[in-house]
């Protein structure tokens, strides 16, 4: 899961991220290659505090920049 979010955060143009500036999107996007190629460089914690304390913070980051384009995550409109 955390490689498809590294991946799809790669799709995000620049200016959109600038909407949520706390998120270090330069660690987002270049975690998924960490997992895919230097996997033995990652440890169970560091894996789990990504999972329980970063993902978080990315899921309102993601929310605020969907708000901005007038639709929610899932691609719905939410009438803006």
């Amino acid at each position: 899961m955390i490689e498809i979010i590294s991946e799809a955060a790669r799709h995000i143009p620049d200016p959109l991220l600038e909407l949520a500036p706390e998120i270090p999107w330069k660690q987002v996007r270049g975690i998924g290659n960490v997992l895919r190629h230097e996997y033995h460089k990652t440890s169970d914690p560091l894996v789990w505090a990504v999972v329980t304390e970063s993902l978080p913070q990315l899921r309102q980051a993601i929310d605020r920049i969907s708000k901005s384009l007038g639709s929610s995550p899932t691609g719905e409109s939410n009438g803006l």
